[in-house]
């Protein structure tokens, strides 16, 4: 459990230190931002995951905090579907912005993140529902 505190809170700082000082309503920042968010969420989600197994394979650290866990991953998967929603806005002004030259970096960019913007909200719910029915098998 203590491996996966540690990659959520240094996963944690890192996400938010890249949000600070805000910039909404500036295609480029919001873009670049997102697109960082998305890229640098794995170690948050691996250290989360570990801390949520370790509750609900423990059932003495308690059932209560694996639902805390799976509440977490369901909030997760919401703010990462507005998140996604929000970069797939700013995606056509990004690219009336950007140079030819720059063109190609900022759709390989708008590729991977197209992924991870579909796929992080699904596997966070994915989570959520089975700490969810996995502090129901072992209650």
């Amino acid at each position: 459990m203590a491996i996966g505190a540690s990659f959520s809170i240094v996963g944690l700082v890192d996400l938010s230190l890249m949000w600070f000082p805000l910039g909404f309503g500036d295609p480029a920042w919001e873009f670049g931002t997102l697109s960082q968010t998305f890229t640098s969420l794995p170690p948050t989600a691996f250290g989360l995951v570990l801390v949520a197994y370790a509750f609900v394979s423990h059932p003495a650290l308690g059932a209560g905090w694996a639902r805390v866990a799976a509440v977490i991953f369901a909030l997760g998967a919401i703010v990462l579907a507005v998140m996604g929603f929000l970069f797939l806005t700013v995606i056509p002004e990004v690219m009336r912005q950007t140079p030819p030259e720059g063109a190609e970096a900022v759709i390989r960019v708008v590729i991977i993140n197209g992924v991870e913007v579909v796929l992080y909200p699904v596997v966070f719910a994915a989570i959520s529902v089975l700490l969810w029915r996995g502090v129901e098998k072992h209650s």
